[in-house]
């Protein structure tokens, strides 16, 4: 699964967490842009990911987005 999430174009990095004796997962994914993450969820590898996903999960899956915020090294 996570082989075609570093397959797009602007992904920098991904890891699949399984939470230990459940069918809870987690997926980290890093993008490069938010254009790059949203060209993929618009993407058929999208589809293959979240398709694999209800496979796999319990209840209904959420994406939950969270952005870098430079503080200049403070």
């Amino acid at each position: 699964m996570v082989g075609i999430f570093k397959a797009n174009r602007g992904m920098i990095d991904a890891k699949l967490y399984r939470e230990v004796g459940s069918n809870v997962y987690l997926i980290y994914s890093e993008w490069e842009s938010m254009d790059a993450f949203a060209d993929f969820t618009r993407s058929d590898d999208f589809k293959r990911v979240t398709a694999l996903g209800r496979e796999i999960i319990e209840g209904t899956p959420r994406h939950r987005v969270y952005t870098e915020i430079n503080m200049g090294g403070r």
